[in-house]
């Protein structure tokens, strides 16, 4: 048997308004937390990014508009290791 390990990792914007995370789910899906506050699930990181940056999730209780913040491309968010997930193969 050998170990095949799977790095997922979460990514965080800083805004003057606060910070907006994208944190891995199931099945490669990310979900767009800001404030404690679930605004939507996606498919995956870019996908979440981009309706982040156009302001096409769901409304923070807050009402903060996130198209007017002048959120980056998911390449320009900090990127952190959130978990290795170790598995056992064959060999």
């Amino acid at each position: 048997m050998r170990t095949a390990n799977t790095t997922h990792y979460y990514y965080q914007y800083a805004t003057a308004q606060g910070t907006i995370s994208l944190i891995p789910e199931a099945n490669g899906r990310y979900k767009v937390m800001y404030q404690g506050e679930a605004l939507g699930s996606y498919g995956n990181a870019l996908l979440a990014s981009e309706d982040v940056r156009g302001g096409h999730t769901f409304s923070s209780s807050n009402g903060v508009d996130f198209a007017e913040l002048n959120i980056p491309e998911l390449a320009d968010w900090e990127k952190k290791q959130f978990a290795i997930v170790r598995r056992l193969r064959p060999g």
